[in-house]
């Protein structure tokens, strides 16, 4: 019914569909509603443009705006799912490229301090959230790092360096493409990111690989 080019919108004006028929509906109840009130405007005294009458028609408007927007909710969020869907194709298709940005970016931070990245392994499982103030999508995955120490970065003989640390890799849908900035939050798996993160994001879908089968 809502297709991706937009025109679904309008040709819900058209077709059988609950939501086409709530919009075909709306407009005959207002005109009913009106239809129903004028007579009694009148033969009580209440002329076109008195105060009264007025205020009826700013009540009776008002009720026809909210039952509008009630129908139209459907169509809104049909459009967004499909808008969601649309991005977690792309990022699935460019995913690979994505995670070699990723690992450039994110091991030429110099972070953590005196460590280089030497392997990440990502997990299949996405989450996506979405930014309060910006509306754009984010992509988190769980990562696996492994590091070595840089000769001269004085964590050479510390023994954890080698440890594998788990976190969760970010990337960005802006401006109509996926992107990474290199942007990790160690000891966090990407749904307690989420929720760190909750004054700024806000939870969207959790995708699991079996899911894609």
């Amino acid at each position: 019914m809502v297709r991706a080019d937009g025109t679904g919108l309008f040709s819900t004006y058209f077709d059988d569909s609950r939501p086409g028929r709530r919009l075909l509906v709306m407009p005959a109840v207002f005109v009913a509603v009106v239809t129903l009130i004028y007579p009694q405007f009148t033969c009580r005294g209440f002329r076109v443009g008195s105060a009264p009458y007025l205020i009826v028609m700013f009540f009776v408007a008002g009720l026809a705006a909210v039952a509008t927007a009630l129908a139209l909710q459907p169509i809104r969020l049909a459009r967004q799912a499909e808008r969601l869907a649309r991005c977690q194709r792309d990022f699935h298709r460019q995913r690979e490229q994505l995670e070699a940005k990723f690992i450039d970016r994110a091991g030429s931070t110099g972070k953590p301090r005196g460590l280089r990245w030497t392997e990440v392994t990502f997990d299949d499982d996405v989450v996506y959230a979405r930014d309060r103030r910006s509306r754009c999508l984010r992509a988190m995955v769980a990562i696996e790092v492994s590091f070595e120490a840089i000769v001269g970065g004085g964590m050479e003989e510390v023994e954890a360096v080698s440890n594998i640390r788990a976190a969760t890799a970010e990337f960005l849908y802006e401006g109509g493409r996926w992107k990474t900035d290199g942007r990790v939050y160690f000891n966090l798996a990407p749904s307690a990111t989420v929720k760190y993160l909750s004054s700024d994001l806000e939870f969207v879908a959790e995708e699991h690989a079996v899911q894609r089968a």
